[in-house]
């Protein structure tokens, strides 16, 4: 995984409407009738439902200790028995409520909430008692997904009866844990014994306000209680943990230091910032009580990169808090729980950069001009209308206009608490643009400098969401929205006084061919030698935006005719007064984590055919069963670390490798409408 870069979030079976998985959960106990164990047990609603029944037919009351159950997994006419399941209580707070969350451990893995997400042990059951909408939980996960976070938690809403007794309805979800479609990073699932071993990652850590004595813990040279999650208590030793702690004083050394506002010397050297923004907005957009109280945050081997995230718990957000008031024109670090000693304190801290100001508010104008209060509104109204009929059940076993835990606002109907989440979205948002757009300092445009370890995108002034990218060899630059996708990004080298834009996923440069107002910029083969590949960065005003200028030609990069399409063209304009004033002559440069490269060795062989290579023979080939030979035909490209092309590799030969020096390759082929990246090193 690269700094910056987000891995589009995992589509769950509750945001595919129409495709609800069909299951039951059904624990048995011994002396059971067989008629019970052939699958009696019926769907309460469109929902799935799950039946629980403890082995001593007793409540679940411990929240440290399992006790055991069988679960019956009912899809339509399909039915999956599972023995030796267990089930305990889980949560803080929410655990002293009478409508309970718990936590199910199967004998071995599997996959609740079907192929596409974790094959896992643990799983966990929400109950949302203090939240009457039900949906908080699932907002914020798909705030995540729109803002494309890594490992934003999967869910599923089912109807839960427990010991033949309805309970209401809960949300199926992933227990956080390092594991695959979780939090995917390395494990250290083994003592270390030899010094020489690698400890550098992975460590899934949480910031918390608590100081249980509990579990395993360190506390920061700031004072930050951090509970350490992976490696677990009977695998890491004492090196170990003294290595994520003193890297955690790193971090805390450089963002209290006097240098801590610099990219290079200050806090930002040890944080993926992608992360660290996503995060932070993702609290102040569900104005989040708890969210600086405990948090999660992780790093990875051989990355020297604090990651934040996953996101969790949610219920007591969107003004769902009467310890807080309402908090409709609050900001969350404010209010929130936290101090100094919390993760709040880092972010206080933060808010002292310009940088940060200055990147907060742009990521949430992006946001918001890609339609986030919409699409919020759009999925309340949807999933209310998905979990309609069991949340009616839901509520004839639990009070609808009672308080509960920590409800603000008690309403007669549903409908009203549907309602009042979605004024608060849109009231909320608005306050958020502007506090964020008052926050921000208006920093002169600084002169460029290019930071090769890093890729960039390319950003209208006018049309913020929109980034550029390239359509082919010789094809005009068109400003497509902003999706996250590896052929936004730009390499960007200086040369001679100039840049040269290479993009990272095609290898092509930046060019300009014309010399008439209204030629499009194009993309072609790298040639560090032609001046139209050249451009000059001429800073602009304030905010960071800059004129692209080629050096051959004069012309400024432009969108077309200030047009807001997608796919709109960018066009080479003579340069006058307009300069310093058009947002479609403007654009800001932002930094993004390297293209992730794939190595050969390391690529999960497709269905029809593999890309191999054989340092021995040096070559490379493609791997294809006999018969798709005739539907696997394709040529990759092959480019040196610089993005120069060196080679062709057609899918149905063999490619000699001899002649090349030593060094990194990159391999890109485009197969069924999807583009394929990887890397190899000839020794």
């Amino acid at each position: 995984m690269t700094r910056e870069a987000h891995r589009t979030a995992r589509p769950t079976p509750a945001r595919r409407p129409g495709t609800l998985l069909c299951l039951a959960i059904l624990c048995l106990c011994p002396g059971m009738p067989k008629a019970a164990a052939q699958g009696t047990y019926k769907q309460l609603t469109t929902l799935p439902t799950l039946y629980i029944e403890t082995l001593d037919h007793q409540e679940v009351t411990d929240h440290d200790h399992y006790k055991y159950c069988r679960i019956v997994m009912v899809n339509g006419t399909d039915t999956t028995r599972y023995d030796s399941v267990k089930i305990r209580g889980r949560g803080n707070t929410t655990w002293t409520l009478p409508k309970k969350p718990y936590r199910i451990k199967f004998p071995k893995k599997t996959r609740l909430l079907g192929k596409r997400e974790a094959k896992a042990k643990d799983w966990v059951l929400l109950a949302n008692a203090g939240d009457k909408l039900l949906l908080r939980n699932a907002l914020a996960a798909r705030v995540g997904e729109l803002m494309g976070m890594t490992f934003t938690p999967c869910y599923q809403f089912v109807d839960l009866y427990l010991n033949g007794r309805y309970d209401g309805n809960y949300q199926v979800t992933d227990h956080m844990e390092v594991h695959k479609k979780r939090v995917e990073i390395a494990r250290q699932d083994t003592a270390v014994t030899d010094p020489r071993t690698d400890i550098s990652g992975g460590y899934f850590l949480e910031p918390e306000g608590n100081t249980a004595s509990d579990g395993l813990y360190f506390t920061s040279r700031q004072g930050c209680h951090i509970r350490i999650h992976d490696p677990k208590p009977d695998v890491i030793n004492t090196r170990q943990k003294k290595y994520i702690a003193a890297y955690i004083n790193k971090f805390e050394t450089a963002l209290y230091g006097t240098d801590f506002a610099h990219e290079k010397r200050g806090y930002r050297q040890y944080t993926d910032t992608a992360s660290l923004i996503d995060w932070y907005l993702v609290q102040e957009i569900s104005a989040n009580p708890d969210g600086f109280w405990c948090s999660y945050i992780y790093k990875e081997r051989d990355d020297e990169h604090l990651y934040f995230g996953p996101i969790w718990d949610f219920d007591i957000c969107w003004n769902n808090c009467s310890r807080m008031g309402d908090v409709t024109k609050r900001l969350a670090i404010q209010f929130g729980y936290g101090s100094n000693y919390t993760i709040k304190g880092w972010y206080t801290r933060m808010w002292e950069d310009p940088w940060f100001k200055q990147a907060v508010c742009h990521r949430y104008e992006q946001l918001r001009a890609q339609g986030l209060d919409s699409r919020m509104l759009a999925f309340v109204d949807s999933m209310s209308q998905v979990i309609r009929p069991s949340r009616i059940e839901n509520y004839r076993r639990w009070s609808l206009n009672s308080k509960t835990y920590d409800e603000i606002y008690l309403f007669n109907t549903y409908d009203e608490y549907v309602q009042n989440i979605k004024s608060f979205i849109l009231a909320h948002n608005k306050y958020l643009a502007s506090e964020f757009a008052r926050r921000r300092e208006q920093i002169p445009t600084r002169e460029f400098q290019a930071r090769e370890e890093y890729s960039y995108k390319i950003y209208s002034k006018a049309f913020p969401y929109m980034a550029i990218e390239p359509a082919g060899e010789g094809v005009g630059i068109t400003r497509v929205r902003d999706e996250r996708d590896e052929s936004q990004k730009w390499n960007i080298h200086a040369t001679g006084g100039c840049f040269m834009m290479t993009n990272a996923h095609t290898g092509l440069a930046l060019a300009d061919p014309g010399d008439s107002e209204g030629d499009l910029i194009h993309a072609t083969e790298p040639d560090s030698t032609d001046d139209r590949q050249l451009w000059r960065l001429v800073p602009q005003g304030v905010g960071g935006y800059y004129n692209i200028v080629n050096a051959h030609t004069g012309r400024l990069a432009c969108n077309q005719d200030g047009m807001a399409m997608e796919g709109n063209p960018v066009c080479g304009t003579p340069s006058d007064s307009r300069d310093s004033t058009s947002g479609n002559r403007q654009w800001q440069l932002m930094t993004v984590g390297k293209s992730e490269l794939t190595p050969v060795e390391a690529i999960e062989a497709q269905t029809d055919y593999a890309l191999a290579y054989s340092a021995e023979a040096q070559t490379l080939h493609f791997l294809s069963d006999p018969a798709s030979r005739e539907v696997v035909n394709f040529t990759a490209s092959l480019h040196d670390a610089s993005g120069r092309l060196v080679g062709q590799v057609p899918s149905t030969g063999t490619y000699s490798t001899a002649a090349l020096p030593r060094g990194l390759y990159i391999v890109s082929w485009k197969f069924g409408g999807t583009m394929h990246t990887c890397k190899f090193i000839k020794q």
